[in-house]
């Protein structure tokens, strides 16, 4: 009887951790995919082996972008929706939901995700230049503003440079026009 109950325990046990275990990706079928371009064979692939309800914050981050890169935009958004859930401050999961919210043409939440950025990053050139390009009018207060953070970040940045001297020419602030764009000028050495 003593035997029995061994054999019982020590199968409960393997079968308690066969049943534990996270399924394993085949990392060379993953980058053959990704290399050859064929994102939404990847996605399937991932899909297939971590199921869509995972929690696990890779697995979600693997899903999410292979999706994205595959064009299947909502569903990308809802897993880095679930991983933003989780972790409120990563700068690449609210980077993927802006660029997402951009090409989906929702500039109103792209921008929503780009403010939550500058909050944990406030001088996060890449941000200010794209919360900038999202404002048509070029002598906007708010355009203005997101080009002269960008352009104090990165003086020499040519199409900051520019889209700003032109919000000052348009506003007559001449004089602001060209201290603004005398750096970028300078590094470039194709001008001159």
């Amino acid at each position: 009887m003593k035997k029995l109950l061994s054999i019982l325990l020590i199968l409960a046990c393997s079968l308690a951790a066969l049943a534990q275990t996270t399924p394993a990706v085949h990392q060379e079928k993953l980058l053959e995919f990704y290399q050859t371009q064929h994102y939404s064979e990847a996605a399937a692939y991932l899909k297939s082996v971590y199921g869509a309800e995972t929690e696990d914050a890779k697995e979600l981050s693997q899903l999410a972008y292979a999706n994205m890169m595959a064009g299947n935009l909502p569903f990308a958004e809802k897993v880095y929706l679930k991983l933003h859930q989780q972790q409120p401050t990563n700068l690449s999961v609210l980077f993927n939901l802006a660029s997402i919210s951009r090409r989906r043409g929702d500039d109103m939440n792209a921008k929503s995700f780009y403010l939550e950025i500058i909050k944990t990053d406030s001088l996060n050139f890449s941000v200010c230049k794209q919360l900038a390009a999202m404002v048509t009018n070029p002598i906007d207060p708010e355009k203005l503003f997101y080009l002269k953070k960008a352009n104090a970040i990165n003086p020499v940045d040519p199409d900051v440079a520019f889209d700003l001297a032109n919000g000052f020419n348009l506003s007559k602030k001449d004089d602001s026009a060209y201290v603004v764009l005398k750096p970028a000028l300078m590094a470039d050495s194709t001008n001159g």
